[in-house]
């Protein structure tokens, strides 16, 4: 029965476990990694529907870290966050506590890392949240963004980056000073 496969607790458990079947009876997993896209989108359990939507995102988590210790391949799971709120520039909430209903999530975590868009700077930030192979956590990886890929943040692409932004701010400098002066 694949209805519910996506959205409810059992539905993952049956996908996964039929995946760790298969690879018990012919020793090769299907899959180099599995993603889970978007888990906070598992809200419910065809058990026990009256399960409130955290205990279902905690026992997915207990679940998820039972699985990956048996199944030989990597399982990365995506979820989205809370925005960030801000005092002072300084950050309140902590990247555990900003992801939506997750902290379950965030303590089975091998690894976390949030990835966030500058669209400014036409850069994406990849930050490491949490690893447990040194205590270096918040480092950083930047990448440039251009026609529609990732590409290396190097001084080159900064200066085109910073060019572009000049050109766009002096045309619209002259477009209001055309607006202002009737030439539109």
């Amino acid at each position: 029965d694949l209805e519910g496969a996506t959205n409810t607790l059992e539905g993952i458990q049956m996908v996964l476990e039929n995946l760790y079947k298969k690879y018990l009876n012919n020793k090769n997993a299907d899959y180099d990694a599995i993603i889970l896209d978007y888990y906070q989108k598992v809200s419910s359990s065809k058990n026990d529907p009256t399960m409130p939507e955290w205990q279902v995102l905690k026992k997915l988590s207990e679940f998820l870290d039972d699985f990956y210790k048996r199944y030989p391949a990597p399982l990365v799971v995506l979820g989205q966050l809370h925005p960030t709120k801000k005092t002072d520039g300084e950050e309140v909430d902590s990247f555990e506590n900003r992801i939506k209903n997750g902290k379950a999530i965030h303590v089975v975590s091998t690894f976390a890392m949030e990835i966030s868009p500058n669209k400014q700077e036409r850069r994406t930030d990849f930050v490491v949240r949490k690893h447990r192979w040194s205590d270096q956590n918040d480092s950083m990886i930047q990448c440039g963004w251009e026609n529609g890929r990732y590409v290396p943040y190097t001084k080159e692409f900064q200066n085109k980056v910073s060019v572009l932004k000049s050109e766009k701010e002096h045309a619209e400098t002259l477009k209001a000073i055309e607006f202002k002066n009737g030439k539109n």
